[in-house]
């Protein structure tokens, strides 16, 4: 429960999580808002567009809440969940509920009951199975607890969709942080984020990635689409595709599964690429594969 010290202790616990990497509260709906944060008007106009929905939005918290929830932050990032089994149980519970992605901390989300089952093994707790995730990545946080709304991580919901109904300019500031003592807004912005084990070299477009491939000796390639895995032809280099067709929808839905697939091949490194355009998810897919790879491009 989000209201609870020791049922939030439990979730850092379990993940291994850092006390500075807050959790986020679920709400059933806007009229819970007020129960645990000061919403302004901005953050209702946008509850009635996008929620339920993977916006999550950073508002001042009330004292009900934890001082463990919020990384010890006056702040409080609040989402109300879209999925049909989630909303039944925040009905049943009657209360805000933390939860954060089923997976180790810093490694990549589990998308599927199978994919939690390897992160946590032995020590895995009870699973509600929903089905697979309906995009693939976490929702955009949006932080308006400062004059100038700013994005704190970019998903689903995109900045141009935000402004269109705020009417005003809203910042993108992805700022990362390697230093676990540093208390952050919202989760997801630390600078090594969704990271398989295997090391993940990270090339800033597809040639340059194709330039390299005489060096991927034992390495396995995530692609953008079957088409671009005919451009490599390299001993031992193998290739994994996020979509058939390059649609940054199938790719963010595609991602992690991709990912934890190319982890298990037992390779020396993943090769992966940004991708190109501005297509609705591709900030959010780029931002995913940055931190995923901590910054590094070969």
């Amino acid at each position: 429960m989000a209201c609870n010290y020791d049922s939030v202790n439990k979730i850092f616990s379990l993940k291994g999580r850092p006390s500075s990497n807050p959790l986020i509260a679920h709400v059933l709906n806007k009229e819970w808002i007020e129960k645990i944060a000061l919403p302004s008007d901005q953050a209702f106009r946008l509850c009635k567009i996008f929620w339920p929905g993977p916006l999550t939005l950073v508002l001042p918290k009330k004292k009900i809440i934890p001082d463990n929830l919020s990384a010890g932050l006056p702040t409080i990032g609040i989402r109300s969940p879209a999925h049909h089994s989630f909303r039944k149980v925040l009905e049943i519970v009657k209360q805000p509920i933390a939860a954060p992605s089923a997976n180790l901390a810093n490694r990549v989300s589990p998308t599927s009951v199978e994919h939690v089952v390897d992160n946590f093994g032995k020590d895995c707790p009870p699973i509600l199975d929903g089905g697979n995730c309906q995009y693939g990545l976490e929702s955009t946080v949006l932080d308006l607890t400062s004059n100038e709304p700013c994005i704190l991580r970019p998903g689903p919901v995109t900045l141009n969709q935000i402004e269109d109904i705020l009417k005003c300019k809203v910042k993108r500031n992805i700022g990362t942080t390697s230093n676990v003592h540093v208390s952050q807004k919202s989760p997801g912005t630390s600078s090594i984020h969704y990271a398989p084990k295997t090391p993940l070299n990270l090339f800033r477009n597809f040639h340059q990635m194709v330039t390299a491939q005489n060096k991927m000796t034992n390495e396995v390639v995530v692609v953008p689409s079957l088409a671009n895995s005919q451009e490599f032809n390299a001993n031992n280099v193998t290739t994994l595709a996020l979509s058939q067709d390059g649609c940054s929808i199938s790719i963010a839905k595609n991602l992690y599964r991709v990912l934890q697939n190319a982890d298990k091949l037992g390779k020396d490194k993943i090769n992966a690429c940004l991708l190109e355009g501005n297509e609705k998810l591709t900030p959010a897919i780029n931002d995913r594969l940055i931190r995923a790879s901590n910054l590094f491009f070969r």
